[in-house]
């Protein structure tokens, strides 16, 4: 039962990680946790192959599409992954935007270039393993849709 208690909260941590940063080059076979037994430090290491396995999810292939879709147009990216699941287009427009349009629009237009013309995101959303999602924000640019933003979902 504590292995798997250890497993799931691993696999949380590491859901939580895909979400900013692929995996790094040194951790790419194992994760260590830590626990604190008796007042001693305790190391258990955990192949992440385990890992992928309990949760069901490859972890590596999700990161690999998510850094692929990073680099492609959104016309490359639907020849690669086939059409999104969803799509949206926004308009960035001061005052009329969600939460999460703002903090990409702070994050990425901190002059505000979008109050003095008009800027457009397109939200593509690809379903990957099960319940995972990779979302990218393309911003328009030069006739084309180029990828600005990318969240996974796990």
């Amino acid at each position: 039962m504590r292995n798997l208690f250890f497993l799931l909260l691993i696999t949380c941590c590491l859901s939580c990680n895909t979400q900013t940063d692929a995996t790094s080059e040194t951790a790419d076979k194992t994760t260590q946790t830590s626990t604190k037994k008796n007042g001693k430090q305790a190391v258990k290491t955990i192949q992440k192959t385990d890992l992928k396995n309990a949760a069901g999810l490859d972890v590596e292939a999700l990161n690999k599409d998510t850094e692929e879709l990073k680099q492609l147009l959104f016309k490359e990216a639907i020849k690669k992954f086939g059409p999104p699941e969803d799509k949206s287009k926004i308009q960035l427009k001061e005052g009329e935007m969600s939460g999460e349009v703002q903090g990409l629009a702070d994050k990425h237009f901190p002059n505000k270039k979008y109050v003095k013309e008009k800027v457009y995101l397109l939200e593509a959303s690809w379903k990957k393993q099960k319940e995972s999602w990779i979302t990218v924000w393309y911003v328009y640019e030069d006739k084309q849709w180029k990828p600005l933003d990318v969240l996974v979902s796990i």
